[in-house]
């Protein structure tokens, strides 16, 4: 099984060599081949520097830069399409979501599930941040006809095989899906 690590990144020159360092001290204990796929969207400080850096001393790095920012789904979009691994895994660069929760989503994979998707549980304002979430979740089910818990989550791990042809991450009704409470 073969994994690729997408993680957008946007002005995160602060969290990129503590990110790398962390990504792949947790996937080095996979045992398994992995590539870590950092998109620079549009950055204006050190973060496509750094990341370049990384990746001339590190093979199983690759660096994507885009032109500007085109925000987090453009972001994903253009790591899904250089991702080869088997298993796509998908998180942000600000360190929110954790790398060593990675083996817990793997785990879910070895127990025959396709597609796996975690959540962290968070203290909110229920107003400004938990109320505007929810509505954007229910929207998202209505338009798509298919339920997550949370649609705006990344840190997933979808096969390549899931949706062939198909370079966006989404949680399918067409196959069966553990979530994970992180």
């Amino acid at each position: 099984m073969t994994y690729s690590v997408v993680v957008p990144l946007y002005n995160e020159q602060d969290n990129v060599m503590p990110l790398y360092t962390r990504l792949t001290a947790v996937m080095e204990n996979t045992e398994s081949p992995f590539e870590l796929i950092f998109v620079d969207d549009g950055s204006s400080d050190a973060t496509f520097r750094l990341l370049s850096e990384i990746s001339a001393v590190d093979q199983r790095i690759v660096v994507l830069r885009l032109r500007r920012n085109f925000g987090q789904t453009g972001a994903l979009a253009a790591g899904f399409d250089h991702a080869t691994g088997e298993y796509v895994i998908a998180m942000d660069g600000d360190l929110q979501d954790q790398p060593e929760d990675i083996p817990r989503l793997l785990e879910k994979l070895d127990e025959g599930y396709d597609i796996v998707s975690a959540w962290r549980r968070r203290e909110e304002n229920f107003l400004l941040r938990r109320l505007p979430s929810r509505c954007a979740n229910w929207f998202i089910s209505k338009l798509s006809g298919a339920y997550s818990r949370f649609w705006n989550d990344v840190q997933s791990l979808p096969p390549r095989t899931a949706r062939p042809g198909s370079a966006v991450c989404a949680i399918s009704p067409f196959y069966p899906s553990a979530g994970v409470v992180v």
